[in-house]
């Protein structure tokens, strides 16, 4: 989708800025050697799709991309059985056994698939969702799935830790067909998420296939046609096989470079790409980017730290893919999706939380905030669920899905020089994750540490559910659902709370 910029402002710029930028070459003469390598390191964190997009036209307004491909999503079982025991010992020893697991995974994802056009969009530690566009993309799709299974036995079919052996498997679906790609938000932070039918045919591929197998849709198994052999498994979903006409290597599309430039120029076209692509960082990832030595310099890093982590999904987004092949009818629509997500982002931010993003699932797109990173108060449990209770009161015709679970997580920067990844993750993490996914819509499902903080006790109305099994867990869970904040004579107790 083509982008709009103000008139005269790059002109406008140039003439404000130059005697300032002569000022700053002269003292720092490899500054816009510097620039370069953090632009590289930047865009490296981002989506190949987005990335070269915001490079090529950058726009100050919400982004829609109409795209056209195959979506894979890969998902490590017994991930998080692994992190629960990596939790229970809660050291920064562990973080860094952990994050060095998770390096390996999403180097096999990035080192495999690439080469056949794969673009990682999403990942989340344990699970991966990637984009395939251009020619042959559902086949070129199904061939990396194969290939990453094959690479996933090989090197990290049961892996050695601290804590002892654990067998780890993976379960790939693809789905196919039209999307939408949208960066939402402002200057102040986006964030990047596709939607489209492809993606619950993703999930629905993924959630039916076995450890160690590739599952696909219809749609991918007739777009690939008889060069993929398959079993069908029903409710027209098929098991890959084989590939019996591998495709060729498809490279990804590369992130343009700076034309031809004086210094200065060239400096100023450096900053304003930066300008385009730091908002889609987390905040830590960029304060770390700007003052390493070399940004460029893979550098796999991670700490061990306490949070509250809030989940919201946004099943309720509206699908804006029908106004796929109308491109001003698109650009219109993306400010409903936006405007949703500003005003979520907004009540976060006044209760001091942050959004790390926004994730990928089999079962559809979720805000992930973090309350304690990286300010931390005494009642950030409380802050979530204070939180929580105002986004339901402001989409009380929609009800949204909310789970807050509290513990330490893992957060560290992994990946490749081609494609890194800012990750938290952990035990902590997947709780809260289920919560959400399984609480009705209209309710906050809290977990035992949030549901247990003093100022939770003190300050929420609720009542515990029943226990039920999740996910990972070896025990049954009993949620506490938050209904409303109780009433107080004094808010003293709170650290200034709105």
């Amino acid at each position: 989708m083509a982008s709009v910029t103000r008139p005269g402002a790059q002109a406008q710029h140039n003439t404000l800025s130059v005697a300032t930028l002569r000022r700053i070459l002269r003292y720092e003469p490899g500054f816009n050697h510097r620039m370069e390598d953090l632009l590289t390191a930047t865009a490296s964190h981002l989506p190949r799709v987005i990335a070269r997009h915001v490079v090529e036209s950058p726009t100050s307004g919400p982004l829609a991309l109409p795209l056209e491909g195959t979506v894979m999503f890969a998902d490590i079982d017994g991930f998080t059985p692994l992190s629960e025991r990596f939790a229970e010992v809660a050291s920064q020893e562990g973080a860094e056994e952990l994050t060095e697991l998770v390096n390996r995974f999403l180097e096999i994802l990035i080192t495999t698939t690439i080469p056949y056009g794969g673009d990682i969009q999403k990942f989340g530690g344990d699970a991966g969702m990637l984009l395939f566009t251009g020619e042959n993309h559902a086949l070129r799709a199904a061939t990396a799935a194969l290939k990453v299974q094959e690479a996933m036995a090989n090197q990290m079919g049961e892996v050695n830790t601290s804590l002892g052996s654990f067998p780890l498997q993976i379960a790939i679906g693809l789905g196919t067909g039209r999307m939408v790609g949208m960066g939402l938000g402002n200057r102040a932070g986006r964030e990047w998420l596709l939607m489209g039918d492809p993606l619950a045919a993703m999930g629905r591929a993924q959630n039916a296939a076995p450890t160690g197998g590739v599952v696909m849709d219809a749609t991918t198994a007739q777009v690939c046609g008889g060069a993929v052999d398959c079993e069908p498994l029903g409710d027209d979903l098929h098991l890959v096989k084989q590939v019996r006409e591998p495709p060729g290597f498809h490279a990804l599309p590369p992130i343009p470079g700076p034309p031809q430039l004086q210094e200065i120029e060239h400096l100023i076209w450096l900053l304003s790409k930066m300008d385009a692509l730091s908002p889609y960082l987390a905040p830590d990832l960029l304060k770390q980017l700007t003052t390493t030595t070399n940004p460029t310099q893979v550098q796999t890093w991670s700490e061990h730290r306490y949070v509250t982590i809030l989940m919201l999904s946004l099943a309720n987004l509206p699908d804006i893919t029908v106004y796929w092949d109308d491109p001003e009818a698109l650009r219109q629509a993306v400010d409903v999706p936006n405007s949703i997500f500003m005003q979520a982002r907004d009540i976060v931010y006044r209760y001091d939380g942050i959004v790390n993003k926004i994730g990928a699932s089999p079962q559809g797109a979720y805000l992930m905030v973090l309350f304690g990173a990286p300010n931390s108060h005494e009642d950030d449990p409380l802050r979530a669920v204070l939180a929580a209770l105002e986004l339901q009161e402001q989409w009380a015709d929609a009800p949204l899905r909310i789970g807050i679970n509290s513990g330490f997580v893992f957060a560290g920067d992994v990946g490749t020089a081609e494609r890194r990844e800012y990750t938290v993750m952990g035990d902590t993490v997947n709780l809260a994750y289920r919560l959400m996914s399984v609480c009705p819509p209209g309710e906050v499902w809290l977990g035992p540490n949030t549901a247990r903080h003093h100022t939770i006790t003190r300050r929420i109305e609720g009542a515990f559910g029943q226990p039920r099994k999740f996910k990972g867990k070896r025990y049954a869970i009993a949620p506490f659902i938050a209904r409303s904040k109780r009433q107080m004579l004094s808010d003293a107790e709170t650290e200034a709370i709105p």
